[in-house]
């Protein structure tokens, strides 16, 4: 006759071997994601005042604040790797609309910035000792790739599909 301790030890083990068979018939459930796209703001972080023969580094946040607008669960699906709201291969160029002042940075490749994520910027720029004391703008462009169609032609297969956006 088996001992109490022994007894115990094979009821848990009978209940955690059922709970795995169960966990492992579940039929698995993805989110998936329909509709949104990336959208992006841009803020000088710290000074945005220099003088003239300055060379200054200018700091901008970028946040990308797309968001998803349809959410399905669905069952017998892998879940997808990139949101709607998900920007790809992100390029960042600050330029200048005057001679007074000269961006030294080259584009910064930024990579991925999915929805609700913020990354900081630094460019350096020079400004002339000919500038005045005025406000003078420097143009942000943001390009990158966006996801525009995902299909899913299996249950093990995503087919992504991306547009150039600026």
């Amino acid at each position: 006759m088996p001992t109490t301790e022994h007894a115990g030890r094979a009821v848990i083990l009978v209940i955690a071997g059922l709970l795995l068979a169960a966990a492992a018939a579940a039929p698995a459930t993805a989110v998936m994601y329909s509709e949104g796209s990336p959208a992006f703001t841009a803020a000088i972080v710290g000074t945005n005042e220099f003088s003239p023969g300055d060379e200054a580094t200018v700091r901008i946040l970028l946040q990308n604040t797309g968001v998803n607008l349809f959410r399905q669960d669905t069952r017998g699906t892998i879940t997808q790797e990139d949101l709607p709201n998900t920007a790809k291969s992100v390029t960042a160029t600050l330029s200048s609309g005057t001679p007074l002042l000269s961006v030294r940075s080259d584009p910064l490749f930024v990579g991925t910035v999915p929805g609700g994520t913020s990354v900081p910027l630094a460019f350096t720029v020079k400004i002339s000792s000919d500038a005045t004391a005025r406000e003078y703008q420097l143009p942000l462009t943001i390009q990158y790739l966006s996801p525009v169609v995902q299909d899913q032609p299996a249950s093990d297969t995503y087919h992504f599909v991306y547009t150039d956006e600026t």
